[in-house]
């Protein structure tokens, strides 16, 4: 991402920017948190024409290099994410580790993998590059504003 690894972070680690990049409608029952690590997440996405809910909590925190989340409540027996930032000469290098199960086995893991996880994460990423580089993130816009 041809962005500074401050904004990238920034940018994906608050409820606003995960909102502004996700690929799916997105409901905040509780409303928006602040996130850091030992804070939960809870918030609701439609995929297939379905409300899929997701409750998680950041294990990890490493500010400007990377942060993981975890799945506490939701559609999978385990979820793991891990986003890692590394400043490259044209900017952030941004990569997703996603380890999980669904409990159903391999095969339902690859469908899993195949239909949803995939394709939103493609999606994801290209929501956030074009977000960041052109500067109409959330966090560009309210730097420029205030």
């Amino acid at each position: 991402i041809n962005a500074p690894i401050d904004e990238v972070f920034e940018f994906c680690a608050c409820a606003d920017g995960f909102e502004e990049h996700f690929p799916h409608k997105l409901v905040w029952p509780s409303g928006k948190s602040e996130w850091r690590r030992d804070s939960r997440f809870e918030f609701r996405f439609r995929q297939f024409g379905f409300w899929v809910p997701w409750h998680g909590k950041f294990v990890e925190w490493e500010h400007g290099k990377k942060f993981v989340d975890v799945l506490e409540r939701g559609m999978m027996r385990f979820y793991e994410h891990t986003h890692l930032f590394e400043p490259k000469e044209s900017g952030t290098q941004y990569t997703d580790r996603i380890r999980f199960s669904t409990g159903l086995g391999r095969w339902m893991d690859r469908i899993v993998l195949r239909l949803m996880i995939r394709p939103t994460f493609a999606k994801r990423h290209r929501n956030m590059k074009a977000a960041l580089e052109q500067g109409t993130a959330c966090t560009q816009r309210t730097r420029t504003i205030g």
